[in-house]
């Protein structure tokens, strides 16, 4: 079973997870504010591992006001701080 940790609005470092982890931590952040102020859209998360020259999209999972992102091996590979990004979607626009 995962362990979720919740995101609400954070800069801080966020563990998710040990090298040959897989499905053990689930990142839950909170885009309720979005929706508020932007009406319903999509959200898409990227994320880069240290050393990689590029981010790639992560499979995440859209619910009532969050956006869930089951951390998976692949997540994983390289030890180190990497970097997040959520962007957030309504029509034809990126609003958020």
């Amino acid at each position: 079973m995962a362990n979720y940790y919740y995101v609400k609005n954070s800069i801080k470092p966020i563990s998710i997870g040990f090298e040959g982890e897989n499905d053990a931590r689930t990142i839950v952040f909170d885009i309720s504010r979005w929706i508020e102020d932007y009406g319903n859209g999509t959200a898409l998360l990227v994320h880069q591992r240290p050393g990689d020259a590029e981010p790639y999209p992560c499979a995440t999972e859209q619910k009532a006001g969050t956006i869930e992102w089951a951390v998976q091996q692949a997540d994983l590979v390289t030890g180190g701080y990497g970097r997040a990004q959520i962007s957030y979607k309504v029509g034809d626009n990126i609003v958020a």
